[in-house]
């Protein structure tokens, strides 16, 4: 297509299109988080996380496409395999401060998910410097890996941007 005659006003069109469609018609909502490597300890030898430290989930509307399980029967265990496709409208990243990079996690349902791969497939008619989505290939996180305790977060919910789960411990509870 001509720059000629796709321009700023069509391409706003296109976003705002876009951005509808995932907030209020597909209505699917994911909670990332992100790895904080500040903060996560990691061995000496190999530079490797055992456990990774994460900030406070953000609740962020997506366009999600979770592939069908596939079993892998071997002289192990059975195993299923299964991916999810994760689709960001980029204005929204921007929006809540984020930037989706790999080894991040995604919580889809009841299944946390690694992200495997982070890229801005879709171009708008056909200008390279136009993305609009922003995509997440993920697999499932490894038990032990990541396990986020949830619970409502103190902050009170007049901030879109606060977050809705905290994954630091419970004071109240009763662990010694």
């Amino acid at each position: 297509m001509s720059r000629l005659f796709w321009g700023r006003k069509e391409l706003n069109f296109i976003s705002r299109i876009s951005a509808e469609l995932i907030q209020h018609v597909v209505g699917q909502t994911c909670y990332y988080y992100a790895v904080l490597a500040e903060q996560t300890v990691t061995d000496d030898l190999y530079n490797e996380a055992i456990t990774k430290v994460t900030a406070d989930p953000v609740a962020v509307n997506a366009l999600v496409y979770y592939e069908n399980t596939t079993d892998q029967v071997t002289a192990l265990p059975p195993d299923s395999k299964y991916a999810l496709d994760v689709h960001f409208h980029t204005q929204e990243l921007v929006d809540r401060n984020l930037a989706p990079k790999m080894g991040d996690f995604i919580q889809f349902g009841d299944i946390v998910f690694e992200v495997y791969s982070v890229s801005q497939p879709q171009l708008v008619f056909g200008q390279i410097e136009q993305k609009v989505m922003t995509k997440c290939t993920c697999g499932p996180a490894r038990k032990g890996q990541f396990d986020p305790v949830r619970r409502p977060s103190p902050v009170a919910r007049e901030d879109q941007n606060a977050p809705l789960y905290s994954t630091q411990p419970d004071p109240r509870s009763k662990r010694r």
